[in-house]
């Protein structure tokens, strides 16, 4: 006989003291509910035991030790972005209740909508706090690049990538391999301008900001440094060169954004391939951020 238990979705609002608990099993009834505490004690005690089943979260405060907790108890884990799901159930009062049954209702039904998420490792979230603290120390950063990140020695070939940006670039992607062409991180740092087009025109908007704002800060940083009066001769800096010497209305900000582009889509390539970065030899890798 099938078991009754099997195939379940189980939606998790997470609060700060206690989480509330929606089931639903595979046709949509609901089976169960609960509340228990935000602990991982908590959480050991409700879902240990069960059956596997498919538990969606809300990323949040709690959502990334919570959906480290589940998978090794045996469960399938989303985490739903809040920004896209907002926008599918807005309630005039709070109800942790409501929106634990929302979170197991679309989960069954359609995960694609909850347009998930996926938490940095244990490891890179915590060294990405204290690289972010204002606090950290240079001889820290560069202990952790020599002795933890050897990556970053292939990134700070370029000059204006220091140890700072060259840490958060490795500890911000974790793994080059899940961007299947280096171009791509470009639109995934907020690089990329926004676009609306109608018609025939097309025009060109402020970049979309997407992804994280520090790695994005230092790459822009490390683009203006390219650009000053003390930066190399390199494709990179023809580049941005070639796009202010074109005028026009902030001229020089999009010479920064684009050399900032192709910069992060470089920093990637080097990362990949392991190759001997030449400053003036690059054109095929800087030409896939075009």
């Amino acid at each position: 006989m099938a078991n009754p238990m099997a195939n379940l979705t189980i939606g998790v609002d997470l609060g700060d003291r206690y989480s509330e608990l929606y089931v639903v099993d595979a046709a949509g009834a609901c089976v169960e509910t609960g509340r228990i505490r935000t602990t991982v004690a908590g959480l050991e005690q409700w879902f240990g035991g069960r059956p596997p089943a498919r538990v969606v979260l809300e990323a949040g405060t709690h959502s990334p030790w919570a959906s480290r907790v589940l998978p090794r108890l045996g469960h399938e884990v989303l985490v739903a972005n809040p920004r896209k799901l907002r926008g599918l159930y807005e309630n005039d009062s709070k109800d942790d209740r409501v929106d634990a049954e929302y979170l197991a209702r679309v989960g069954r039904l359609d995960p694609a909508l909850l347009k998930p998420i996926t938490h940095r490792g244990e490891a890179a979230q915590a060294d990405l706090a204290v690289l972010s603290s204002r606090d950290v120390l240079d001889r820290e950063v560069e202990r952790r690049c020599a002795e933890q990140y050897p990556a970053t020695a292939q990134l700070r070939q370029v000059s204006g990538v220091g140890p700072v940006t060259a840490l958060a670039y490795v500890l911000v992607l974790e793994d080059p391999r899940r961007f299947p062409r280096s171009r791509a991180v470009g639109a995934y740092l907020g690089l990329r301008p926004r676009r609306s087009q109608s018609g025939e025109q097309d025009p060109q908007l402020r970049i979309t900001k997407a992804g994280n704002p520090f790695l994005r800060r230092l790459v822009v940083q490390a683009a203006h440094y390219i650009l000053g009066p003390h930066g190399p001769d390199c494709d990179l800096r023809r580049h941005g060169e070639r796009i202010a010497a074109r005028g026009g209305k902030n001229a020089k900000k999009r010479a920064v954004i684009a050399v900032a582009r192709k910069l992060a889509v470089l920093l990637h390539h080097l990362w990949i391939s392991g190759e001997v970065y030449e400053p003036l030899r690059h054109r095929p890798a800087l030409a896939q951020a075009s």
